[in-house]
């Protein structure tokens, strides 16, 4: 396994484990947020009956599967056609085929991986017409846990393991569940503070983006194989630390040509007044446009079906819908 280090001081030297010298840097970029365009929405609700505090979301063809953090039941699934329930599944427990700490992963249409932190167990889920067969595959054994799992390629998938000095990004093999390559983020002079470079990514089309939640910046970088990661840029804004002042991105969708990333920067969190927006930039890091939305939103999630985006709102159980197509 490669192991790349990033000491995050937004000064980022790439280091392997293995010292070696010509491993590639990061080119480091300013962000001038000079956007070529900036255009206000006005997004819509959809009421949602079922009460979720969605933790995790992903969207497999026409269906958006939603982890519901209350585990009964663990993932509700709607046709993002018309939002309405078509399933249902996962049970929370410690019995045969429940789950205490579940993440899916979308392998193919119908069928999943679940991986329980908790239960240390590995899950093949598939789908049956309108229901879900839930078998286990095999047990994982001690080791971190692997949080905000995504899809990379058929045999492997991107994860986050944290730490409270460092957090690892690592793509994982989703047999055997050993590492082919990682991204680390410390930063010394911060006495072991790693969730200071707590971010959001996404993983799409040969490129991965790496988004800041307290630092205004992100990474890009590209996909080789779908194991190894192939560093790019650092793109580094002028705003200061945000740790306690509700932060900077909290999503981020990898499009084909550019990729899109939801900003709190207009968002008062001890009021909850303000509202979100989406920043746009092409895989060079230049800033090609800045969306003002009408909602705080925490995530996001591209139907591409029905070229649409879907938010999460930060202050009702209600999704927000905005009619704009990704590129």
């Amino acid at each position: 396994m490669r192991k790349v280090l990033l000491y995050v001081s937004f000064v980022t030297a790439l280091v392997s484990c293995n010292n070696d010298k010509s491993t590639p840097r990061w080119e480091e970029k300013h962000n001038t947020r000079e956007f070529g365009a900036v255009i206000s929405m006005e997004t819509y609700p959809v009421v949602v009956d079922e009460f979720m505090n969605i933790k995790e979301w992903c969207i497999v063809d026409t269906m958006l599967i939603c982890k519901n953090d209350g585990g009964e039941p663990f993932y509700y699934v709607f046709n993002t056609n018309d939002f309405r329930v078509t399933g249902k599944f996962g049970r929370k427990g410690n019995g045969e085929n429940e789950w205490i700490s579940p993440h899916l992963i979308p392998i193919t249409d119908t069928a999943y991986t679940v991986i329980d932190n908790f239960r240390w167990g590995i899950y093949d889920v598939t789908k049956v017409d309108s229901s879900y067969v839930i078998q286990k595959k095999k047990n994982m054994g001690v080791q971190m846990p692997l949080n905000s799992p995504k899809f990379v390629s058929y045999s492997t998938f991107g994860n986050i393991s944290y730490s409270p000095r460092e957090i690892v990004w690592e793509i994982t093999d989703i047999e055997n569940l050993s590492c082919s390559d990682s991204i680390v983020f410390f930063d010394e002079s911060k006495g072991g503070n790693s969730m200071l470079y707590n971010f959001s990514y996404d993983v799409a089309f040969g490129h991965a983006v790496f988004a800041y939640l307290y630092q205004d910046g992100f990474m890009i970088a590209s996909l080789s194989d779908g194991r190894h990661v192939i560093p790019e840029l650092a793109v580094k804004g002028d705003g200061e630390e945000r740790m306690k002042d509700g932060g900077y991105y909290t999503d981020v969708v990898c499009g084909k040509k550019c990729f899109y990333v939801l900003s709190q920067g207009d968002v008062e969190t001890s009021g909850l007044s303000g509202a979100s927006f989406i920043e746009v930039y092409d895989y060079e890091g230049n800033p090609m446009k800045k969306i003002n939305l009408d909602i705080i939103a925490s995530h996001m999630v591209y139907d591409k079906i029905n070229k649409r985006v879907i938010f999460s709102p930060s202050m009702d159980n209600d999704l927000h819908v905005l009619d704009y197509e990704f590129e």
